[in-house]
């Protein structure tokens, strides 16, 4: 009689090529995110009440805004622009409830964007914070695989955000 291992794991031949040629290449997920939200999160009342719970929870979370000039021993900053801006991002919007849309995103796509919105002005300090669907953006791939620019599409329109190369910021914060 011949001993089976009951550990021996079943994979599919293809599954196991395609994982070897795509090594080091990011991939998106091929599943139609809107089919894919609707069906588990719309229709699924378990996923529902998980990502509500989770996010909910990231809703309740309070954060704060440090002086790190002194490593040892920084100083909490009780008054700022970006406190400001973090308490109200954008006129629709809630710092509650732009972190549960944050968090929300994340737990069904695995990915979240927050755009930092500088106006016309283009200032270094952002005038609004605005969640961006994830199915909605792209990540350009650039030089030695780092992210070169983020590319919103909504089928018709498109708009870009560069990554500044050498110090990797951007208007787009990618969770």
């Amino acid at each position: 009689m011949k001993w089976k291992n009951p550990f021996r794991r079943k994979e599919s031949l293809a599954r196991t090529v395609s994982t070897i040629q795509q090594v080091g290449k990011p991939q998106s997920t091929p599943a139609n995110y809107e089919a894919f939200a609707k069906t588990g999160y719309g229709k699924s009342v378990i996923v529902f009440r998980c990502v509500n719970m989770i996010a909910g929870a990231a809703r309740g979370l309070t954060y704060g805004l440090y002086d790190r000039s002194n490593p040892k021993s920084p100083k909490e900053l009780l008054k700022h622009p970006m406190l400001s801006l973090w308490m109200k991002p954008n006129p629709m919007q809630s710092y509650a409830d732009l972190i549960e849309n944050f968090v929300a995103f994340y737990c069904l796509d695995g990915n979240s964007y927050l755009e930092a919105n500088k106006g016309a002005t283009n200032s270094k300090t952002p005038l609004e914070l605005w969640n961006v669907r994830p199915d909605k953006m792209k990540v350009i791939p650039g030089l030695q695989g780092y992210p070169a620019a983020y590319q919103f599409s909504n089928g018709q329109d498109s708009r870009s955000w560069p990554v500044d190369i050498v110090n990797m910021k951007s208007d787009i914060l990618h969770w």
